[in-house]
């Protein structure tokens, strides 16, 4: 089937797709349904993993042998607009973390006495980092490529990979996004606000990505004593 396709594909083991889960919906403050996979490692730690840009569940899966390993159940949902998730925008971070505080307190209703964190890639480690500024309980959060200016990225994105004129597209971008979603872009960018994020952090990056360049977490990881920063030589 494509589930097993799309693994296939990203050379994941396929023996990740069966590994037992409980389906939860949650509605969002929007009145959007929102579906996530929550897979049950017992532990005293549940992890909320963020998928990247219209990479739902599926392209996480990878993550599971390590967090059982560690002893961390996981949250794992398919952010608005993606995957079984309803919505009609990618929001680069604003309605996805916004929906990532609606599940903690979804973890915190049904398990009072575990402690929470936060994951993500690309823009799940964008996500996660916004989700993080709101939570200075979580116990920690690891943001894997993430981005840390949104007006940035989607120059880099539109110049370098799809040879757009980004300096006559980004203001109606802009103005979109902050009808779409009633807030500006910045607050989309975690390079506002990482120095006054409190949880301990592991923010990692591949010096070859093409998407994300390394040089977005390089200027991150100085500006708060809270993160800790691992660079991965050749990794995209």
């Amino acid at each position: 089937n494509q589930t097993q396709r799309t693994i296939i594909d990203n050379g994941l083991d396929t023996a990740l797709v069966d590994e037992p889960f409980e389906l939860w919906t949650l509605t969002s403050r929007r009145g959007s349904k929102l579906s996530a996979r929550f897979y049950d490692f017992g532990g005293d730690t549940v992890v909320l993993l963020n998928h990247g840009y219209n990479s739902p569940w599926i392209s996480m899966l990878k993550y599971l042998p390590l967090l059982k390993e560690q002893g961390c159940s996981v949250l794992l949902p398919d952010h608005q607009a993606q995957g079984d998730s309803e919505g009609k925008w990618i929001t680069y971070g604003i309605l996805e973390s916004e929906d990532g505080l609606s599940w903690l307190e979804e973890l915190s209703r049904r398990f009072p006495e575990k402690e929470q964190a936060v994951m993500g890639e690309s823009l799940g480690g964008a996500t996660s980092l916004l989700i993080a500024e709101h939570c200075p309980t979580l116990r920690f959060c690891v943001a894997d490529c993430p981005y840390h200016d949104c007006e940035r990225e989607l120059s880099y994105v539109g110049e370098k990979r799809y040879h757009l004129p980004m300096w006559l597209m980004l203001p109606p971008v802009k103005l979109w996004f902050c009808i779409l979603t009633g807030r500006s872009m910045e607050e989309a960018s975690p390079l506002n606000f990482i120095d006054k994020l409190c949880v301990p952090t592991l923010l990692i990056h591949g010096d070859a990505d093409t998407v994300v360049p390394v040089g977005f977490s390089r200027e991150l990881a100085p500006k708060n004593t809270n993160i800790t920063y691992w660079e991965c030589k050749g990794a995209g």
